[in-house]
């Protein structure tokens, strides 16, 4: 009786494992490209130095958020030179290199915006 309800068990496992790995979602949402193939998220528009940018935000939503201060760790620590890692966004210090120091600032902008826009010299 033991090795019946054993097999019948093995037998109803097996066929719930085979019966999941052929279901599929409905829908799966198709993530843009940029030209060189890499996945964007939702968040990480195509930024350019020549675009309306404004230093630290890398989501161009106008805020710095902790979004943009993800974006600003990947740049620092994950994937330096990256994409995203462009000096005129990532330099909030203007030493013309990304530093842990522009995520430090970054992060005092999120809690503490400041009142003027950073430029820095040519």
């Amino acid at each position: 009786m033991t090795k019946k309800l054993l097999l019948l068990g093995a037998v109803f496992l097996l066929f719930t494992a085979l019966s999941r790995s052929e279901q599929k979602p409905a829908f799966e949402p198709a993530l843009p490209q940029n030209p060189s193939g890499q996945v964007l998220l939702p968040f990480q528009p195509m930024l350019d130095c020549t675009s309306n940018y404004k230093r630290g935000d890398f989501d161009e939503d106008e805020i710095w958020t902790i979004l943009d201060a993800g974006a600003m760790i990947n740049c620092l620590f994950t994937d330096p030179g990256g994409r995203l890692c462009l000096p005129c966004i990532v330099d909030l210090n203007c030493d013309n290199r990304p530093s842990p120091v522009d995520l430090v600032l970054l992060l005092r902008f999120i809690w503490e915006p400041p009142i003027f826009e950073i430029k820095c010299p040519n």
